[in-house]
């Protein structure tokens, strides 16, 4: 019978009076939403649909609420079929909307935003890394299999240019300036968003490339218990644990993580075979959060993170031999303490956020000798900061945010010395809805600016300034963007020994973005898209080169990077199938010399693929949820001066993933099995760290979950 209803979902949706509501960010079917119309309240169903009945029984303006939810009005009756969305109150750092909005109307962020709904697709044994090489204009560098380090690139910026932040606090390394993402599993995860572009209108200092924030799930208000196990190739393992409970009004949530591989996969170069070694690695993470309800619209929410690694640090692959020697290890221990206190009032809200993280790091290399001894290096980082900001509604077409931040860092490094540094910021937001005129070609105008204001301590203050536009029509949503943003160096920079410049000066940055996105419904369809030409330049790019028989950084000309990024979603109203396809063309480019007759200007930045392609399908039937992924990546030059000899070939690999839910009860069993690297390619991302080949994975999850779609 469910089968015949799908046949007949087109003249269902056309003929009756219907109403599907589904999630702004992720674009999902939302179930057990209240559609109050007049005195007569309807709820959603599974698929998010409410039959509204005759439309003389329709009393205009609808009010939309889901629980998690901002309410949404829905002003008056659009074509048929009706898609509306309400936005989540799962918030970020950079943007939240604040109070009601229209429910017809797409979110008014003047750039390329998009967000990964990780509780719908998390296996266990994907990263964050992994959820995030699918998307349009990101790279993942990857150093080899699980376990070993995934840097990202955002629109061709460096890993040191992308700002991440974990549930809302910065935590890109001290000393480095980039972060590992392969360590951040995708349990306990809400989603992770992705703002792409240097504009400071949504990141700090730091965000050349754009923000990549990690959201940790939100906590539950009733007892949920979850456990889950994964077994896969060259010894891939993982656990999971959950226990959320509520203890009066203080809610609660622990989690327990752990995975460890041996990564022993055969590996060749240059018909020289042999099978990886020291690539093992162990891993254990654990989380405690709370939230307290205060009364009066206050809240409480700490939280504490703890992180472990140890594993193997490889040098590239050369040949048996060469593995033989490959003996460093690497050490890790991190941990993230964090404060909340949230007031929610009729036109806004208020935050204070703490918090303290540290860093430690030991490597241990015995073929390495220095002054006779094997390399042993400590490394202990410590950052402290406070952030207050205020999001407030004057009026329905008016939104702002502002907001302080304070900055203490400290490093005691083997290498790089003792050093502390501070710096504080003032940043301001403002979002302004020119007009809203539904039935019009065109229907709403936001014009959206910030100003940022940043000092590091023996600075002068930086001032970021930045302006967009977001324009709906009939054709979909029109939208620009400029602003400036800058860089401070890292603490390896200034002080590592040998080679460390304290003379450096910061990178500065100039960012323009102009795109189209669009959503339709057309009968059991739901297709949205959206197309985006960028443009950055970066001035005293920070770049480490020989100095003799010592590398040193140095502030160099300046670097252009400019490309385009597409992405089309289908889907069927009933979330039965889903298809998704993005693509990206870029160029990072030198483009000012660095010395007289410099030949290299206008080169292509090394280990940067010009061309990426991504294509998802996914498939509800009788059951059973089917999922393919195919990642298409163009060659990369190996050094800057673009010799066709030194190249890493580009490649196309696929993987395969089937998953069952099983309902016993109150109990939910869900069970997965994945084929990773389909067609068993081998390829690199960065030379002598080869990608892994074919692998299996199988999981299996139980919980008391309620829903049964997750």
């Amino acid at each position: 019978m469910r089968y015949f209803v799908f046949i007949l979902m087109p003249v269902l949706l056309t003929a009756g009076n219907l109403l599907q509501v589904r999630d702004l960010l992720t674009m999902r079917p939302l179930p057990d939403v209240r559609v109050i119309s007049g005195r007569d309240t309807l709820v959603s169903d599974d698929n998010g649909i409410v039959n509204l009945g005759g439309k003389s029984t329709v009393t205009w303006p609808l009010l939309l609420q889901k629980k998690g939810y901002f309410p949404a009005r829905l002003t008056r009756p659009l074509r048929r079929p009706i898609v509306t969305y309400l936005m989540p109150q799962l918030t970020t750092e950079e943007i939240t909307v604040v109070g009601s909005r229209p429910a017809r109307q797409p979110l008014s962020l003047p750039a390329n935003f998009s967000f990964i709904d990780v509780r719908q697709r998390a296996s266990g044994l994907e990263s964050a890394a992994e959820l995030l090489a699918r998307q349009e204009g990101l790279i993942i560098k990857s150093y080899g299999g699980s376990g070993q380090l995934n840097t990202i690139s955002v629109r061709g910026m460096s890993a040191e240019q992308t700002q991440v932040s974990f549930d809302g606090v910065p935590v890109n390394n001290l000393q480095l300036g980039s972060v590992d993402l392969g360590k951040y599993d995708s349990f306990g995860l809400a989603g992770i968003s992705v703002y792409r572009g240097g504009n400071a209108l949504f990141g700090g200092n730091g965000s050349i490339g754009g923000v990549v924030s990690i959201i940790p799930d939100s906590i539950r208000d009733r007892l949920f218990v979850h456990a889950g196990g994964a077994v896969g190739s060259y010894g891939n393992r993982s656990y999971r644990f959950r226990l959320d409970f509520p203890a009066g009004r203080l809610q609660n949530s622990l989690q327990v993580f752990g995975a460890d591989a041996v990564n022993d996969y055969p590996a060749t170069k240059q018909a020289r075979d042999g099978r990886l070694r020291n690539r093992d690695f162990s891993r254990r993470r654990f989380a405690y959060r709370n939230r307290l309800l205060l009364g009066h619209g206050w809240q409480a929410q700490t939280g504490w993170y703890a992180f472990k690694h140890a594993g193997g640090s490889p040098s590239p692959f050369t040949d048996a031999a060469g593995e033989a020697q490959n003996r460093a290890r690497l050490d890790r221990d991190e941990s993230l303490v964090t404060v909340k206190l949230l007031r929610s009032f009729a036109a806004g809200r208020f935050k204070l956020h703490l918090f303290q993280r540290n860093e430690w790091m030991e490597y241990r290399d015995p073929a390495l000798l220095i002054n006779y001894r094997p390399l042993h290096s400590t490394h202990f980082n410590r950052q402290q900061g406070a952030i207050a900001s205020v999001f407030y509604q004057p009026a329905s077409a008016v939104q702002l945010r502002a907001g302080l931040e304070g900055y203490r860092e400290k490093i005691r490094s083997s290498e790089a010395g003792n050093h502390a540094r501070s710096h504080e910021a003032f940043f301001t937001v403002a979002d302004w809805r020119v007009f809203d005129r539904p039935d019009d070609f065109v229907s709403a105008l936001h014009l959206n600016a910030s100003l940022r204001a940043v000092r590091y301590s023996g600075s002068t203050v930086q001032w970021l300034p930045a302006a967009g536009f977001s324009l709906q029509c009939k054709a979909g949503r029109f939208y620009g963007a400029i602003g400036k943003n800058y860089r401070a160096p890292g603490f390896n920079d200034l002080y590592w020994v040998p080679g460390g410049n304290p003379d450096l000066k910061p990178e500065y940055a100039d960012h323009a973005e102009i795109g189209h996105g669009f959503t339709r419904a057309f009968s059991f369809l739901l297709v949205n898209g959206n197309g985006a030409f960028y443009y950055n330049r970066v001035r005293d790019l920070i770049k480490w080169q020989p100095d003799g028989s010592l590398w040193r950084p140095v502030n160099i000309g300046a670097v252009e990077s400019k490309g385009v990024e597409l992405r089309v979603a289908l889907s069927d109203l009933r979330d039965r199938f889903r298809l998704r396809f993005n693509y990206t063309y870029g160029q990072s480019q030198k483009s000012e010399p660095e010395f007289p007759g410099d030949r290299t200007v206008g080169n292509q930045l090394p280990y940067l693929p010009r061309e990426t392609l991504h294509f998802s399908a996914r498939v509800r039937l009788a059951g059973w949820r089917l999922g393919f992924q195919l990642s298409r990546e163009s060659f990369r030059y190996l050094t800057i001066a673009n010799d066709e000899r030194q190249v890493l070939p580009g490649f196309t690999v696929m993987s395969l993933n089937v998953r069952r839910n099983f309902r016993f009860g109150m109990m939910l069993l869900r069970t997965g099995f994945s084929v990773s690297n389909l067609l068993d390619v081998r390829y690199q991302t960065i030379p002598g760290y080869p990608m892994p080949p074919r692998m299996f994975a199988f999981t299996i999850d139980v919980s008391n979950e309620q829903n049964n779609h997750k």
